[in-house]
């Protein structure tokens, strides 16, 4: 099996039949979809039964966090590489994972490609590209986990997603695997998924901001030191960042570069 798709859902009723299909309609490559619900109160469950002879796997139950549900995914999964794929979300293209087993040549750690943000109604759409893989970008920015394929082992290596995190654990695995683990990573130019806002990372709410700020500035913690961070800051250090020549110079210098593999 090549891969393990993996989705995470919540009363997505209304969400969720698109997701599977576009999942389950996938040619070219040989996958498996794995269904992780947390004891929906809606007829998500009763959505995804009718999909269940087709599943690879189907868990409903509660989770303390998003990340106990995509752990529990892992857990289950079959495929050289797993990939997340959460409710409202659809991949780009039917052949996309054929065109991804394409550039998997040399068995990367890693896959990293771009996504399309869009409102729940599909208005207000942009392209995200996820080209700078240093530190600097993610001192301040992040990579959305919808861009992500991850070669199984990594979560032997890495370990899995810590589940006391409510918000950011896809971004604390990420910057830890990059640049503790140095794990290989290689760029994919092209749009993967089409990615829904609307989830608690994307959320508006003070509260919901406040931890996000909090859990962010913790899992910064453990990657990035005084000194970084006070470079990383500075006027003069963002202004090199932003010439053309300036941010592979600071990255080759610094040692701030992802690995490519």
């Amino acid at each position: 099996m090549r891969f393990s798709i993996i989705t995470v859902c919540r009363n997505a009723s209304e969400a969720i039949a698109e997701t599977l299909e576009s999942a389950l309609n996938q040619t070219g490559a040989t996958s498996e979809l794995i269904v992780i619900d947390g004891a929906s109160t809606d007829r998500t469950v009763e959505i995804v039964e009718q999909y269940r002879v087709r599943l690879g796997a189907f868990v409903s139950e509660p989770d303390s966090s998003i990340y106990e549900a995509m752990n529990k995914g892992i857990e289950r999964a079959g495929g050289e590489y797993l990939y997340f794929l959460n409710a409202g979300d659809i991949l780009a293209e039917p052949d996309v994972l054929a065109r991804i087993d394409q550039r998997l040549q040399g068995d990367p750690e890693l896959l990293i490609g771009d996504v399309w943000l869009e409102d729940p109604d599909g208005s207000n759409g942009v392209l995200k590209r996820h080209t700078e893989l240093d530190k600097p970008h993610f001192y301040r920015g992040s990579v959305t986990q919808q861009a992500i394929f991850y070669r199984r082992d990594v979560f032997e290596r890495c370990g899995r997603f810590d589940e006391k995190l409510k918000i950011v654990g896809d971004h604390d695995w990420l910057i830890r695997g990059l640049f503790l683990k140095r794990l290989k990573v290689r760029y994919w130019p092209h749009i993967i998924c089409k990615f829904r806002r609307g989830g608690v990372s994307t959320s508006t709410e003070q509260a919901v901001k406040v931890r996000h700020q909090e859990e962010r500035l913790n899992a910064d913690e453990a990657v990035f030191s005084a000194w970084e961070k006070r470079l990383l800051e500075s006027r003069k250090f963002q202004w090199l960042l932003k010439q053309s020549w300036g941010r592979g110079l600071a990255g080759m210098l610094l040692g701030w570069r992802a690995v490519r593999g």
